[in-house]
């Protein structure tokens, strides 16, 4: 898991996350923090963009690939 450079000891966490021209998203901001809760479960029907999510997450963390379908 990533670290918070701020303090080495402390895991990253995302509080939000902007999908300005991601997927099937335009300008959608998801609140991650929102409630305060330490776990933010993400959850809805089919085709509403969850598995676009975790790419737009996993793109943000290790890079956008090249040859990219998003």
């Amino acid at each position: 898991a990533g670290r918070d450079r701020r303090d080495p000891g402390r895991p990253m966490r995302l509080l939000r996350l902007h999908l300005q021209a991601f997927g099937p998203f335009t300008g959608r901001i998801l609140d991650l923090a929102r409630g305060g809760a330490r776990l933010a479960l993400i959850y809805g029907p089919n085709e509403a963009g969850k598995s676009a999510t975790l790419r737009a997450i996993g793109d943000l963390r290790f890079g956008v690939p090249q040859l990219s379908a998003d």
